[in-house]
């Protein structure tokens, strides 16, 4: 196109304009070289006003109306007045033609595609395309609902349209100015509240820019198998075609895994909690390459935009060179969906299993699985032992200090880290069933994907060491918020 356009008398212009913070005034060089890995630092060098510790609120989001502000974000233009573009003389005459999918130039026969998942009647809320239908879901939410208030203490909920903004889809399509959201919750703290849900609605926000500059600045590296650090040996994944297959298709057999992939392969959306949660499993407990689950994400998802897609994955795969979160299927499920009520509404196969019984349906007896009608319904496809006790921090065990020792390290990622094969967990109250993938995994041992230098680090939870190595850390509800959502 630019080509063609150049070869008459056209003007070309790049315009930088879908992100909040425009690229000329950022604090960095201008290949952002010398931009921040880690989110809360880019944050708080980008934009002083929103700057404080990690998971901590500044001062100035008191629950008292915020009159002045000083972020340094562009105004959005005005609107045009209708007219006030006219279209060239004789115009009509070619709008009049309005192509059908049979006068597309396919090389072969193509045909019409169809998808209901926008009309689908279990979706959390029909998602409408076009700047009428997003404009309208800002207004909704940060207005007449009065959704944005409650943000704070709902944005991990994951079966309500209002429990967050739901406003991914429209930016992620240019239906949306993320300016302009700006513009209309700073509306809202002028005359209701500049309070700690505005303030982490806006640090998710910002998390979007985040992404974008951060696949700027590293551009293709996003992409390889390896990540953004580069390594010296290649990643070997245990996990396979089969693993990936039954995280695809939402038949793991842990609910809150299944629940989140079938809303996906449902509707083109999961929340952010959801997000961050499959992404974990998929990579860091099936062990499977995580560039299949961001082409799966691209295939699938409503909102999907390059950058913040494949920026996600390799963060949570660990491979950018800081720290790596490793969720806990069950206590996840327990702490984000406790009534079981999410897990129920996408699992058919739970749908009569009482109260919080359906986050371990293994732990259902025969004669339970016949009454509620739960047979169907998949054996884990890994040990679910590896998650007791609210596990999910791997370099606890014995030699599992974050200096390369084993400890009681999982089979699949001490091999990967060229430690050996390490040792299982217990498997006595674990027989595999029938046409299962299992394969034994650990709790809390030591071993990685190597740090930066391509050394062996173990996995340790500890001080906070920026991007000195990987570490698997606990959950942090706040650090991971940067799916869109």
């Amino acid at each position: 196109l630019r080509a063609a356009l150049l070869g008459g008398n056209v003007v070309w212009r790049y315009c930088w304009g879908h992100t909040l913070f425009h690229l000329d005034d950022l604090a960095f060089g201008a290949d952002l070289r010398d931009m921040p890995d880690v989110y809360t630092q880019f944050k708080n060098r980008v934009e002083p006003e929103l700057a404080c510790p990690v998971n901590q609120v500044p001062p100035t989001f008191c629950g008292q109306p915020k009159l002045e502000s000083r972020i340094g974000i562009r105004e959005t233009l005005p609107a045009l007045e209708r007219g006030s573009l006219p279209l060239p003389a004789g115009i009509d005459a070619l709008l009049a033609f309005q192509p059908q999918w049979s006068d597309l130039p396919f090389s072969e026969e193509v045909s019409f595609p169809t998808d209901d998942r926008m009309n689908s009647p279990v979706a959390v809320m029909d998602f409408e395309g076009g700047e009428a239908a997003a404009i309208s879901r800002l207004e909704h939410y940060v207005g007449s609902s009065g959704s944005l208030a409650s943000y704070e203490d709902r944005r991990n909920t994951m079966l309500r349209a209002d429990c967050s903004s739901k406003l991914a889809p429209w930016l992620a399509n240019g239906c949306l100015s993320p300016r302009l959201v700006f513009e209309r919750v700073r509306r809202h703290e002028r005359e209701q509240a500049a309070d700690r849900s505005t303030y982490w609605f806006l640090f998710a926000l910002l998390a979007r820019d985040y992404f974008h500059f951060y696949a700027f600045k590293h551009g293709n590296a996003i992409f390889r198998e390896s990540g953004v650090v580069p390594r010296r040996r290649k990643v070997a994944w245990r996990g396979g075609d089969e693993e990936f297959r039954l995280w695809a298709e939402g038949r793991t057999g842990y609910p809150l895994v299944d629940a989140c992939m079938r809303e996906l392969k449902a509707t083109g959306w999961i929340s952010n909690r959801g997000r961050q949660n499959v992404a974990s499993f998929l990579v860091l407990d099936l062990d499977v390459d995580w560039r299949r689950g961001a082409d799966w994400f691209e295939s699938n998802l409503l909102d999907y935009d390059v950058a913040s897609n494949w920026c996600n994955w390799v963060a949570a795969a660990g491979l950018t060179g800081g720290r790596i979160n490793r969720f806990n299927m069950i206590r996840q499920s327990r702490l984000y969906d406790p009534s079981g009520e999410y897990l129920r509404h996408w699992l058919h196969e739970l749908r009569s299993v009482p109260g919080d019984r359906a986050h371990e349906p293994w732990q259902l007896s025969e004669e339970e699985r016949t009454r509620y009608g739960s047979a169907e319904y998949p054996p884990p496809c890994i040990d679910p032992s590896g998650f007791a006790g609210g596990g999910g921090v791997l370099g606890r065990g014995s030699g599992g200090s974050g200096s390369g020792g084993k400890g009681k390290s999982s089979a699949v990622v001490a091999a990967r880290a060229g430690e050996g094969e390490g040792t299982a967990a217990s498997t006595s109250s674990y027989p595999p069933a029938s046409g299962s993938v299992w394969r034994p995994r650990g709790g809390d041992g030591g071993g990685d994907r190597g740090g930066a230098d391509g050394s062996s680090r173990g996995r340790e939870v500890g001080p906070k060491r920026g991007s000195e190595g990987a570490r698997v850390e606990t959950e942090d509800p706040n650090y991971s918020q940067l799916f869109p959502g």
